[in-house]
This record gives structure tokens, sequence and C-alpha cells, in this order.
């Protein structure tokens, strides 16, 4: 009798440990879900920041393209109305020396 008594106890004994670990086990799961849940807030707001860091550095760029694009278009257009006045004045030229050559052929 006081050996069933004694397993008893002992079983008594066993299940109240392994609910205190679960209970122990238990708190530092919900410790470490918190720090994970911290962590991962951490995250998000880095890179919330660093796309609209990016975002800013990409308008940056779209902005200096788009200026050097205008500033090419300018250099382009004066170098196309200088070789059409160029050209204009070689027609001219060329208009003269046949008028001259066929003055003299005529």
């Amino acid at each position: 009798m006081i050996g069933l008594i004694t397993v008893v106890l002992a079983i008594i004994g066993v299940g109240v440990k392994l609910e205190l670990g679960n209970r122990k086990l238990g708190g530092r799961v919900d410790k470490l879900s918190d720090e994970l849940r911290g962590e991962i807030g951490d995250v998000r707001r880095e890179l919330r920041d660093t796309r609209a860091e990016l975002r800013g550095e990409i308008k940056d760029v779209r902005d200096k393209l788009g200026n050097e694009i205008h500033g090419l278009r300018g250099e382009i257009k004066d170098v196309r109305d200088k070789l059409g006045s160029e050209i204009g004045a070689l027609r001219g030229e060329v208009a003269k020396t046949s008028t001259s050559v066929a003055r003299l052929e005529g």
C-alpha cells in the first residue's frame, strides 16, 4: 500500500513538474514571439524607409536625365540650324557657279 501511495505521489509530482515546465516553456515562447514581432516591425520600417529613399533617388536621376536630354535636344537643334544655313549657303554658291558655267558655255 505504501508503495502504491509512493507511485501515485511520484506520478502527481511528475505531472506538476511537467505543468510547471510547460508554463515556463510557454513563457519563453511568448517572449521570443514578442521579440520576433518587434524585429519584424523594425525590418518593415527599414524597408519602408529604404523604398522611400530609393524613390527619391530615382526621381532625382530622372529629373537630371530629363534636363540633360532637354539640353541635348537644344544642342541638336542648334547643329541642325547651323547645318541648314551652311547647306543653304552651299546651294547658293552652286547656283551661282551653275549660272556662271552656263554663261561661259553659252
